[in-house]
């Protein structure tokens, strides 16, 4: 008996169908609170093969990514499949053990390329999306990210502004349009707290630098497309390895990004009180 999900990424909905309960009853935990009635623009038809059937490799070959024609190879072997672009079905076969809490990153990152494809097929002069590595909080209505590499505190920063609605811990999604900015949570579960199914105006980026007191400091375009571009998912398509073309796609969002949303960047002590600082520069700037 099949089952379906429908999983909110962005703007878009996918279906996931399957006939594993215990797949659904999975994904049913990770995407949690993203979960959705509406129509969906994609379509995932999912089986699993036992781990012990197939042959894989470990550590780095687990990021090789193989096309051939309309199929696709993740891993490889643990995840295999075809996209139907025109009637925007993908059928995958997954090897069982990714859809566990240690490996479904791994299913997430196909998720994101499957995001992209529906992103960047659809038009991508309007409204152009990416995916960070950063800790993503709504406030007041405003919406604020915060980066850095491991142990800048993204974790921590967002622990201390529960009070305030968490969109992701780890990875967001920006969407970028001519005026303004707008930054949500991607479906994925966080590493350490819950996340809510908000978005906001993005008001202000910054990268996290450890200090013993809290404060916070203009930058420059320069620096910010210099600091964001290792953090930012590179936009790459279920059937392409055209990477040249990501990374313009890429660069051309971070400038527009930088040029729309001012960058700073917070020296950070690991305490709550980091958002007085943010209060007062933007008090001192206007509404960002």
């Amino acid at each position: 008996m099949q089952m379906t999900l429908q999983v909110r990424f962005g703007k878009f909905s996918i279906a996931v169908i399957c006939t594993n309960q215990d797949i659904i009853n999975f994904l049913k935990i990770h995407f949690e609170n993203y979960l959705t009635q509406a129509l969906p623009d994609a379509k995932i038809k999912v089986s699993s093969i036992p781990a012990d059937r197939i042959s894989f490799l470990k550590s780095i070959n687990r990021y090789k990514y193989l096309i051939d024609n309309e199929r696709f190879n993740f891993g490889p072997n643990l995840i295999q499949g075809s996209w139907d672009a025109q009637n925007k079905i993908c059928d995958i076969r997954i090897c069982d053990f990714i859809l566990t809490k240690d490996d479904v990153w791994l299913f997430d990152r196909f998720l994101c390329r499957l995001f992209y494809t529906l992103s960047l097929e659809r038009d991508n002069k309007k409204l152009k999306n990416i995916i960070i590595h950063c800790a993503g909080i709504e406030r007041n209505g405003k919406g604020y990210i915060f980066f850095g590499g491991p142990g800048s505190g993204k974790s921590t920063l967002a622990s201390f502004s529960k009070k305030f609605n968490v969109l992701h811990d780890d990875m967001n999604l920006v969407s970028i349009n001519e005026q303004d900015v707008t930054v949500e949570g991607v479906p994925f579960n966080p590493k350490l707290i819950n996340r809510t199914n908000n978005s906001g105006k993005l008001s202000m980026i910054c990268s996290l630098h450890k200090a013993d007191v809290n404060r916070i400091e203009r930058g420059s375009l320069e620096e910010f497309t210099q600091k964001i571009l290792p953090e930012v998912f590179l936009p790459m398509l279920l059937l392409s390895e055209d990477k040249k073309y990501a990374f313009q796609y890429l660069i051309n969002c971070v400038r527009s990004l930088g040029e729309l949303v001012p960058y700073y960047r917070l020296y950070f002590k690991k305490d709550e009180r980091f958002w007085d600082i943010i209060e007062k520069e933007e008090e001192k700037h206007g509404k960002h």
